[in-house]
């Protein structure tokens, strides 16, 4: 899937004219405001011979889950496309690919081969995903908030998460946006319906990506004051958390957006909640430290 010619792509959703908290939403919303040819720059990562995707299975009732398979071996390619069409493109993607918001630097070719880092050939454009290699530009990027319920803190929704960012900074209430339910909340066992409490992604795109680590920081530090929480680990270690979680700000981290891998013909799919909202790109300079 290459996104660096789709600029004219039109997705052909449904349009609700109304939609309710905690509920499927297939919704995408225009008009003259919009940022539909504003330009975001991401990575494109091109797993071989191996999905990008979670697996899910019955045991005993219960379904299960594995995690994606590591990411060494396949292709990473420097995308530049509207925001719109990076919308259109996360709702139902290969199983093999995944994206990432960091980016290498100019001095590669537009596509270059991902590997371990003992086997690392600059010269080739051979690179290993590391922190060294991939970094956040100086260009309008993708700003990713990963919501994920515990039972140690808030339950929210899309809606709610997003008027308690406003409150910290009020230009997210006129930020363009896309809400994707998590892969793991549409898989069920057939004949049942998803839960309404359960995690999601939410993007929105920037002004200047460079600023997202400095931002994400200071974002974090405010939503702990008002909805932060400390959360317990298995061996009893006392977890500083808040709504979002700070790990996905790093730029080499990957985004798995794609579909499930069902391994029982007990389970079904349901796509979970996805929504595409107009808006401007955040100025993430607004929220000093």
């Amino acid at each position: 899937m290459n996104l660096l010619n789709n600029y004219s792509y039109t997705p052909a959703f449904a349009t609700l004219d109304d939609f309710f908290e905690n509920s499927i939403v297939d919704d995408v919303q225009n008009d003259e405001t919009t940022v539909t040819n504003h330009l975001v720059t991401f990575t494109q990562y091109t797993a071989q011979n191996t999905a990008l995707s979670k697996r899910f299975y019955l045991e005993d009732g219960v379904i299960r889950k594995e995690a994606a398979a590591n990411f060494c071996v396949g292709n990473a390619e420097r995308v530049c496309t509207s925001f719109e069409n990076f919308a259109t493109s996360i709702r139902s993607p290969a199983n093999n690919v995944a994206y990432g918001y960091g980016t290498y630097g100019d001095g590669f070719d537009n596509c270059v081969s991902i590997t371990t880092v003992g086997n690392e050939n600059h010269r080739a454009n051979l690179l290993a995903r590391t922190k060294s290699n991939f970094s956040f530009k100086n260009v309008p990027g993708v700003l990713l908030l990963d919501y994920d319920p515990s039972k140690y803190g808030p339950c929210l929704n899309f809606l709610q998460l997003l008027e308690k960012l406003a409150s910290i900074l009020p230009a997210f209430s006129k930020a363009a946006y896309v809400v994707k339910g998590s892969t793991s909340s549409g898989v069920v066992i057939k004949g049942c319906q998803p839960s309404v409490n359960t995690g999601f992604h939410l993007y929105i795109p920037v002004q200047n990506a460079e600023d997202i680590l400095r931002f994400s920081n200071v974002l974090y530090q405010k939503l702990f004051i008002s909805e932060g929480y400390i959360a317990l680990a298995k061996n009893g270690v006392m977890l500083i958390r808040t709504p979002i979680d700070k790990a996905v700000f790093s730029p080499e981290r990957i985004d798995f957006i794609g579909n499930p891998i069902l391994e029982d013909d007990g389970l079904e799919f349901i796509p979970p909640l996805f929504k595409y909202q107009d808006g401007d790109f955040l100025d993430t300079s607004l929220l000093p430290n």
